[in-house]
C-alpha cells in the first residue's frame, strides 16, 4: 500500500481539509472539512477531495438550484421556456 497521504491544510473546492479520521472508506482515509461557504464540518474519503469530486458541503448545489432560471435548470441555457399546453 503506497504511504499516507495527508492532505491537512489543503483547500480544494470550498472544501479545507482539518485533520485525518482514524475512519476509512475503502482504501482510503476519511479527512475532516470544512466548507468555506457555510462553515459546515463534513467528513469525506480522500479519493472525494483529491479529484474534485466534491467541492463543498452540498449548500453551493442547493444554492444554484435555487438561483439558476429555469431554462438553465433544465439545461436549456439560453433557450426559452415554452410551456406545453400553451403551444
Amino acid at each position: 500500500m503506497p504511504p499516507f497521504k495527508d492532505l491537512s491544510g489543503q483547500t480544494f473546492g470550498y472544501l479545507y481539509v482539518i485533520e485525518p479520521t482514524q475512519k476509512r472508506q475503502g482504501s482510503n482515509r476519511v479527512f475532516r472539512c470544512r466548507c468555506l461557504n457555510c462553515g459546515k464540518i463534513v467528513e469525506l474519503p480522500s479519493r472525494t477531495i483529491a479529484h474534485s469530486q466534491q467541492v463543498s458541503c452540498g449548500c453551493i448545489k442547493n444554492r444554484n438550484l435555487t438561483t439558476k432560471p429555469i431554462a438553465e435548470k433544465l439545461g436549456q441555457v439560453g433557450a426559452r421556456y415554452v410551456m406545453p399546453w400553451l403551444v
